[in-house]
């Protein structure tokens, strides 16, 4: 009797642990089913992510996604793809990154994706028409910089525009935890991409300025004096230096 009850007891042991293995199995499936592994650009290898021009080294790998792809997908603006991009990235980026288990990956996805659907932006630019670009990646590891640049935001400067602090090289949450003082509006990293709204390729890092901003804001850029290169933003942007 006791040799009939353990082999008994086997038989639903090993049944339970193939219904395990299959769920697994058919949950993992599911996901890889799902496809939105398209819509995800492979990882940046590490010398890409340094920027000669403004000598600043991105600590965390964003993940970028195929904006054109996005867009035909769910009938996203251009704009609203980058929005998203920047939102996935900002919970990603605070996460495991690339040990993100396909599962994790597809919930803040979704995630990013009815924030999106529900007009929760990553950035919303300013009401106040008038709006100073301030560029801070050649003085974020610069301590006696940074204080500088602190001073020169508090200045009368800012009477007539809103400041927005802009890098190409830093996350949100590296700017805020830095720049905590006051609430500033942000451009990072998260926001740039390589695609031009018409599908093609701009061979570089931008940020699409044109339609973050309509036509009947007045944008300045302001850099600091020890960056010497000119017109790294649209030539239609006047450029000064603090």
């Amino acid at each position: 009797m006791k040799k009939i009850i353990l082999i008994f007891s086997m038989l639903v042991f090993n049944s339970a642990c193939s219904v395990s293995n299959l769920k697994k199995r058919d949950m993992e499936n599911y996901y890889q089913a799902s496809g939105i592994e398209k819509y995800f650009l492979n990882e940046i290898p590490e010398w890409l992510n340094f920027h000669e021009t403004l000598q600043c080294q991105r600590n965390r790998n964003f993940q970028f996604f195929n904006i054109p792809l996005m867009q035909r997908s769910y009938q996203m603006s251009f704009l609203d793809a980058i929005q998203f991009q920047a939102s996935y990235n900002f919970e990603y980026l605070e996460g495991k990154g690339a040990e993100y288990s396909l599962q994790e990956k597809q919930f803040l996805f979704y995630k990013s994706l009815d924030r999106i659907n529900n007009k929760i932006n990553f950035f919303d630019r300013p009401k106040f028409k008038s709006v100073f670009l301030v560029l801070i990646d050649s003085e974020f590891n610069d301590e006696k910089r940074v204080k500088d640049l602190k001073s020169f935001l508090n200045s009368s400067t800012f009477d007539q525009g809103v400041p927005v602090l802009v890098s190409f090289c830093y996350s949100k949450k590296e700017i805020e935890s830095k720049f905590f003082e006051k609430n500033y509006g942000i451009l990072s990293g998260e926001m740039t991409t390589t695609y031009l709204e018409n599908g093609d390729s701009a061979k570089k890092f931008y940020f699409p300025f044109e339609h973050i901003f309509p036509d009947d804001y007045k944008l300045r850029v302001y850099k600091s004096k020890n960056f010497k290169t000119v017109n790294l933003f649209s030539e239609k942007i006047k450029e000064y230096q603090y």
